[in-house]
């Protein structure tokens, strides 16, 4: 289970992710693209904050433009079991970015939290797809670099092996954004870095943000 999109997706989610991502990488055209994408995220209107997704999209608006802190995730409905997952990737990002978190789990056991979503075969939490690094590079960012060589090397590689796929970037830009973050970290410059970054960059929008594709997801009956 996954937390329900909005019936008309605003891509905050997907362009604050994006916005992170780009911003890491040293080259002046991911700049430009981070830019575009903040002057997006300031404008955009935001919605009353209610529902798990509303929620989600302000703490990414939230690290993306790094304009309020802490940020929080305390609600009550971003620890139910469909949105945990989601609201323990935002909070490995505001870790990996240094901005400080109300609620979510205690630092010391979202690693071990997300190994959990991880072998349990967790789906995207963004489109509920299979086979997505969503996971995989959220553990990294809160991982890195202290959980050693070794695991940070198979950490790499699974994001890679799973970011291989022109289509599947494009298709996926959350994922492909998380994907990119953990690589700035871990792997900067690696071949999958660079598909990572020229997918977003690639993909987004005139007016600076990218928009959520939609994707056959697969319904538990």
């Amino acid at each position: 289970m996954t937390c329900t999109p909005p019936a008309r997706p605003t891509a905050i989610a997907e362009t604050a992710l994006a916005a992170l991502a780009l911003g890491r990488c040293p080259d002046a055209a991911a700049g430009r693209a981070a830019r575009r994408a903040r002057r997006w995220l300031r404008d955009v209107r935001t919605r009353p904050e209610g529902s798990a997704t509303e929620l989600i999209e302000s703490a990414l608006r939230a690290l993306a433009l790094r304009e309020s802190e802490p940020v929080d995730l305390g609600h009550p409905v971003l620890s139910a079991p469909g949105c945990a997952a989601l609201t323990r990737i935002v909070h490995a990002v505001a870790v990996h970015v240094d901005l400080g978190v109300v609620g979510g789990a205690p630092v010391g056991r979202l690693g071990g939290l997300l190994a959990g979503d991880i072998a349990s075969g967790t789906p995207c939490p963004f489109t509920g797809r299979p086979g997505s690094p969503a996971l995989v590079a959220a553990r990294l960012l809160v991982d890195h670099p202290a959980a050693g060589r070794e695991p940070v090397r198979e950490a790499v590689a699974k994001i890679a092996a799973l970011r291989w796929d022109d289509a599947r970037i494009e298709d996926e830009p959350p994922a492909t954004a998380l994907a990119l973050l953990a690589l700035s970290a871990a792997d900067a410059g690696s071949p999958a870095w660079r598909r990572c970054r020229a997918g977003l960059l690639r993909i987004q929008l005139h007016d600076g943000s990218w928009r959520p594709r939609p994707v056959p997801v697969r319904v538990a009956v």
